[in-house]
């Protein structure tokens, strides 16, 4: 053996017919080859290309590597003709990016917290904080700019209760843009009458023959009407929100957390929602794997069992959330499935949310 080694994050390449082709039998050494000994991608044509350079990588590949685009992004810009390449391997690797150094003042990841959050990103190396201000996303959605170095006052009142995910992302002001983020997880306690868990049994399952057993306990939704009319069951406004005082020039900039379908924030428990049909939604990796109906007269423990290999081999990453159910009428979704918004309130106010949880699928 030569002794030789293909070094993390490299790139290998190579000028044949049918590399791309992995079929047993072949007649060449496919580009699997080149990932099996560590390489993190390589490509290869599916079908004879000829002898015409643009069906292959320029060596500039390299290059665009180097200066810190991904993987994907150098392939890509250096192939005129990729009509019969086949590229495989990690496409978000970026072994030479230069992301800017980002940390978030103002909160702790796991907190718990209501009302107006101040948080402070700050950003040290690689940033023009002028050019490119920070991005906040509450559950995957844009929620605010911050600057660095600068308090950010999130509302929480627009997140129905219990677990959020906030991320924040800086990227660096030249023209690769590489990226940096914080993600911090939460619980929003607005109203400590309300609140959703989630367990999951076994926390390790066979692929084959294995059963997992999701369960969910609701306490305090949906909320009572009021006796008196009011509207009694909705948590006092925090500071900031509805009657309080403008901020003034020059203070911390406000953002209020978005509804999923883009409305306004609305507070969760509020008017219609005692009067809303209502169900526990089962997701895995936030795509819906079930749901159990809510009966009010019967607050007992909601549960959805399911087979191992509906949650795929690995880390199944659990959780649950309450949602609005909607009427089937023609054209629209059919019974049980989420509608954007039910009743007058957004889905992002629908109900509380749990925490996820994890299963191990061997």
């Amino acid at each position: 053996a030569a002794g030789s080694s293909v070094l993390p994050g490299a790139i290998c390449e190579h000028l044949t017919s049918f590399g791309g082709d992995l079929r047993e039998k072949a007649g060449q050494m496919p580009l699997t080859e080149f990932l099996r000994q560590g390489a993190a991608g390589a490509s290869g044509t599916v079908a004879e290309p000829g002898a015409l350079q643009g069906k292959f990588p320029l060596p500039t590949v390299h290059l665009h590597y180097r200066r810190g685009c991904s993987l994907a992004e150098a392939f890509y810009q250096s192939v005129a003709c990729p009509y019969q390449l086949l590229i495989v391997g990690d496409p978000l690797c970026q072994p030479w990016a230069r992301p800017p150094s980002l940390s978030v003042d103002g909160v702790a990841p796991g907190a718990t917290v209501s009302g107006v959050l101040e948080l402070t990103p700050q950003v040290n190396r690689g940033l023009v904080v002028r050019r490119r201000p920070c991005e906040v996303f509450v559950d995957g959605r844009l929620a605010a700019a911050a600057v660095s170095g600068k308090p950010l006052r999130l509302n929480t009142a627009g997140l129905a209760e219990g677990y959020h995910e906030l991320r924040i992302v800086a990227s660096s002001a030249d023209a690769i843009e590489a990226r940096q983020s914080v993600v911090l997880p939460l619980e929003v306690d607005n109203d400590p009458r309300v609140s959703l868990s989630l367990t999951a049994e076994p926390a390790s399952v066979d692929y084959d023959q294995g059963v997992v057993r999701l369960t969910a306990v609701l306490r305090g939704w949906p909320p009572r009407p009021p006796a008196d009319g009011g509207d009694d069951q909705t948590p006092d406004a925090p500071p900031g929100g509805e009657g309080s005082a403008a901020p003034e020039a020059g203070s911390p900039a406000a953002a209020t957390a978005p509804s999923a379908d883009g409305g306004e924030p609305a507070t969760p428990g509020g008017a219609g929602a005692a009067a809303t049909s209502w169900e526990v939604v089962f997701r895995l990796n936030n795509k819906r794997l079930g749901a159990a109906s809510i009966d009010p007269s019967k607050p007992a423990p909601l549960v959805l069992t399911t087979p191992a290999k509906a949650l795929g081999r690995g880390d199944a990453r659990l959780s649950a959330a309450v949602e609005a159910r909607q009427p089937a009428t023609p054209g629209k979704a059919a019974p049980g499935r989420p509608p954007a918004a039910a009743q007058g309130l957004p889905a992002a106010a629908q109900g509380p949310r749990s925490a996820p949880v994890l299963v191990s699928v061997r």
